[in-house]
């Protein structure tokens, strides 16, 4: 009796890890093309249970979901999917306005002395907003070419720098006062 019962504990624990990487390896796709050849380019759909190191910074509340990241790495276990601690991410958020419709913004994050990721440099004139402890905030608008389908007219883009993080934010002005108090928080916790 006691070997039955140890027998299907074995069989229940297999299938638990089984079931396990079915998951990871669905949710985790090696992307392709990648700009460096020495990283490894993971796209991540938002789903429990990965446990990814993605190191974010970002603030993010309660209300923006995560749609989907694309993470880079130096390591890649196929098999297991599993990847180390992520270098760079790029993440993209969905929130609901007050009117209940899903609008997206984008987060890139990564660390500053890191060749992985997404280059995110915007050239044209800045606004700092916020400087303090080596971390400074600015600001960018551009003007969207299409806003009669997009439905905003400008996209905000802040830049938050630190000596070792770079985290970049691109969202459209209609989210400005939604998302400035995570942007805010992420501020305040990268200037300790």
């Amino acid at each position: 009796m006691k070997k039955h019962r140890l027998l299907l504990t074995i069989l229940l624990i297999l299938l638990l890890l089984v079931g396990g990487l079915i998951y990871r390896n669905d949710n985790i796709r090696v992307l392709n093309s990648m700009e460096n050849p020495a990283c490894t380019g993971l796209q991540v759909r938002s789903a429990p249970f990965l446990f990814i190191d993605t190191q974010r910074q970002f603030q993010a509340g309660e209300e923006m979901k995560v749609i989907e990241t694309l993470i880079w790495a130096e390591n890649f276990t196929p098999v297991l999917a599993l990847p180390s601690a992520a270098t760079a991410s790029y993440t993209t958020y969905q929130i609901l306005r007050e009117s209940g419709e899903p609008v997206l913004f984008y987060v890139n994050e990564q660390k500053r002395d890191q060749a992985c990721g997404l280059s995110t440099i915007f050239s044209g004139p800045s606004e700092t907003l916020h400087e303090s402890d080596g971390v400074k905030w600015t600001e960018q608008t551009m003007a969207v070419s299409d806003s009669a389908s997009s439905g905003y007219s400008a996209s905000v883009i802040w830049t938050i720098r630190s000596n070792d993080r770079l985290i970049v934010i691109e969202l459209p002005d209609i989210l400005r006062d939604l998302i400035k108090p995570a942007a805010e928080e992420t501020f305040l916790k990268l200037a300790v």
